[in-house]
């Protein structure tokens, strides 16, 4: 199974796509949503998206990153 994260304000949709297509789905959101946790392995909700803050939310998903 194929691996995706996605990092975005607003991702149910592309979350959801990707989910049908049989990826799991980690999503990196400002927002926490009630539809996410259908379609999402794990959800990490950030107040910004510095590439400090996603390198250490990506290592959590991918250590070897």
């Amino acid at each position: 199974m194929k691996n995706i994260i996605i990092a975005s304000s607003y991702c149910e949709d592309l979350a959801k796509i990707f989910f049908e297509e049989k990826y799991n789905v980690y999503v990196i959101s400002l927002y926490n949503s009630l539809r996410l946790k259908d379609y999402c392995k794990n959800i990490f909700i950030t107040k910004n998206f510095s590439s400090i803050n996603l390198n250490k939310i990506i290592k959590k998903i991918d250590p070897n990153f």
